[in-house]
């Protein structure tokens, strides 16, 4: 999941010098003067806000940081859960700073990586903004579990925030679960739907684990090694630590951890940092126009079809459903994410009475050949291959067809898909086993390298049907439990 530290640049000693005055480094560095360059560089200058988190509070361990900002101990959490934002500023950046708690590090590792991000703002900066949709929810539900809302930044050094994001090992989505951890806290993962890339369905699954970790160690850092390497090679390293006559805490530890480890808690610590003296109320100000909600559905759908009547961009739709594999949600594999701008136009559209009854798709499945080529598989069913492949999210290196079932446009008069997942079969690319263990790289201008999924082409170009509903609304399950979901029954034309 995380690459091998990179030296930076000579050419930016200077911005180093100016790093080096974060906290963690001499201890009396003030919130104004953490990361200066991320303010100056990138014009994040606002006015100050007056409810900043004193740099002392990041000093404190877990359990006196939580009981110090009214929080609950994570091992003792209240019976009954404040309600949502209760009493809470409304703005994200000061809910998230305040509610840091986990213990500062003092170490040459975080004093490195404060240098290096310091010196690559870009990088956070980007995450952050990609974290617009999501991190309300996240933190929402932080607050409400009584857990540090630090961990709400952990995303930024798995995954940079992107939904797509896939490592060597297999680990998906922007908490990074591998398949096995994802099945153990439920998310499922199927050939047409994989919950390790919802990033609210993976977020909730996600704290769970890190609750479990944190019970199980009583400490953050602790859990936060955990989550990297696995529990098991946490407890091994304290025994090998207590028998060497050292403590069980993570410095303690860290010789009998694996090198990543040894660099995870370090890099996350130094992020943390930098955010926690940054005023970060303009750059979140776009979540406030990146509100969503939840759809559920009686029967099957399609984004492009979704796209088409909400009028939200189906590149959009398909980066916040990035856990919907091949652009067909059948009615087990709800719900869907869209903006609320998209929810209203769709309801809208959909409560017109002066237009017959629509369908929410409008794609069929069809069967592919043993080892036939996509662009055998196009001309037979006379579409085109770009379709085949935004459709069906198959990589543009990936071009001969294993076996399984594909999805593409209806013609006139054909029906659409039904929604019986009983007569598919799953979709298998030759090379693509191949394609998966290999790391695809984002690199910026020092090549830090990130995972990120293939990208796959968005020009779907065909013409969307008609559809009719009866809404309602409802409660969904997960980290929106506590959220309204518009529920969508479809009535088929006949």
């Amino acid at each position: 999941m995380l690459q091998k530290r990179q030296k930076p640049p000579l050419r930016l000693l200077a911005l180093f010098v100016i790093a080096l005055s974060i906290v963690g480094l001499a201890g009396c560095a003030t919130q104004d003067d953490r990361l200066g360059t991320l303010r100056e560089i990138n014009d994040l200058s606002v006015e100050n806000s007056n409810d900043k988190p004193s740099s002392n509070a990041q000093d404190n361990d877990a359990k006196s940081s939580a009981k110090s900002s009214g929080k609950s101990d994570p091992n003792h959490p209240s019976e009954n859960p404040p309600p949502l934002n209760s009493g809470k500023s409304s703005k994200l950046s000061s809910r998230l700073q305040a509610g840091f708690g986990i213990a500062n590090l003092n170490s040459n590792a975080v004093a490195d990586y404060t240098r290096f991000y310091g010196s690559h703002t870009d990088f956070i900066l980007q995450a952050l903004q990609k974290s617009a949709p999501y991190l309300p929810y996240i933190i929402d539900e932080l607050e409400y579990r009584g857990m540090p809302t630090d961990l709400a930044l952990l995303p930024i050094i798995e995954s940079g925030f992107d939904p797509r994001a896939t490592s060597s090992a297999a680990a998906a989505g922007i908490w990074q679960f591998i398949p096995s951890t994802g099945k153990r806290f439920g998310l499922q993962q199927t050939w047409l739907r994989d919950e390790r890339r919802d990033p609210l369905t993976a977020t909730s699954a996600a704290l769970d684990y890190l609750q479990a970790l944190y019970n199980q160690f009583g400490d953050w850092q602790l859990a936060l090694a955990s989550y990297n390497c696995g529990e098991g090679c946490v407890a091994k390293a304290q025994t090998k630590a207590r028998q060497a006559g050292r403590g069980s805490d993570f410095i303690s530890i860290s010789p009998w951890l694996p090198v990543e480890t040894q660099n995870y808690v370090p890099r996350f610590i130094a992020v943390r940092n930098i955010i926690a003296g940054t005023d970060l109320n303009r750059l979140l100000q776009a979540n406030n126009k990146a509100a969503i909600t939840q759809i559920n559905f009686s029967g099957p759908v399609d984004l492009g079809t979704i796209s088409a009547v909400s009028g939200m961009p189906l590149n959009d739709l398909k980066l916040l459903n990035a856990g919907i594999l091949r652009q067909v949600v059948t009615a087990n594999s709800n719900p869907i994410w869209i903006s609320q701008e998209g929810l209203s136009r769709l309801k809208t559209e959909l409560g017109k009475t002066d237009k017959p009854m629509l369908s929410l798709i409008s794609l069929k499945a069809a069967k592919a050949l043993p080892n036939e080529t996509l662009t055998h598989f196009a001309i037979r069913q006379n579409v085109s291959v770009e379709e085949v492949r935004s459709i069906n999210g198959i990589h543009a290196s990936l071009s001969v067809i294993a076996s399984g079932t594909l999805f593409i446009p209806i013609k006139g008069g054909e029906l659409a898909f039904s929604g019986d997942e009983s007569s598919l079969t799953p979709l298998r690319m030759v090379g693509e086993e191949k394609l998966l263990k290999q790391n695809q790289y984002v690199s910026n201008s020092d090549k830090m390298l990130l995972a990120a999924h293939p990208s796959i082409i968005e020009n779907s170009g065909w013409i969307p049907g008609r559809l009719k509903l009866v809404g309602s609304q409802n409660k969904s399950r997960g980290i929106s439990g506590r959220y309204s979901s518009f529920h969508i029954d479809i009535a088929n034309k006949k």
